[in-house]
C-alpha cells in the first residue's frame, strides 16, 4: 500500500485490494460468522419433531403387576 519507485502504481493498487480484503475477511470472521451461526441454528430448532402429548390419566399396565 505504501509503495514508491518503479511499478509503485501497480503495487499500491494491489496492496489496497489485499489490505481491504484482509479487513473484510477479519470483520466477517469476528462479527458476522457467529450471527449467521445463531440464525441458522434457530432454523434447525424449528424442524425438530414435537414431543408426544402426555395423557391426563396414567396409562394402565397390562395387568402383570396390578395390586
Amino acid at each position: 500500500m505504501i509503495a514508491v519507485g518503479a511499478g509503485a502504481e501497480m503495487r499500491r493498487t494491489l496492496g489496497m485490494a489485499v489490505f481491504s480484503g484482509m479487513l473484510g475477511v477479519t470483520f466477517f470472521g469476528i462479527f458476522l460468522t457467529p450471527v449467521f451461526y445463531y440464525v441458522i441454528s434457530g432454523f434447525g430448532k424449528g424442524k425438530q419433531s414435537m414431543p408426544e402429548p402426555t395423557a391426563l390419566s396414567p396409562q394402565r399396565s397390562n395387568g402383570a403387576d396390578s395390586t
